[in-house]
């Protein structure tokens, strides 16, 4: 399933605004539920830019348009890590 969403901000992990190496969190409006983390997020063109990994939550309950996920370029830091 394709779902439409919204890339907010890219962030550093601590959602601060930093240098390009170390943004590496899009927050973006894509629905997600339990067990989409690991799923591709793609830009218009249909290249994976990123890798969804959750949602935020308040008081234990998922806020509606409030995901994230990590940039996909970061995968190549662990094929060089091995």
């Amino acid at each position: 399933t394709f779902i439409t969403g919204q890339i907010g901000r890219i962030t550093a992990l601590d959602q601060s605004s930093r240098s390009l190496e170390e943004n590496v969190l899009i927050q973006h409006s894509a629905f997600t539920s339990s067990g989409t983390s690991g799923s591709p997020l793609f830009d218009s063109y249909g290249r994976v830019i990123g890798i969804n990994t959750g949602g935020y939550t308040e008081n234990g309950q998922a806020l509606s348009g409030y995901n994230f996920g990590m940039r996909i370029d970061l995968i190549n830091s662990l094929r060089t890590s091995f």
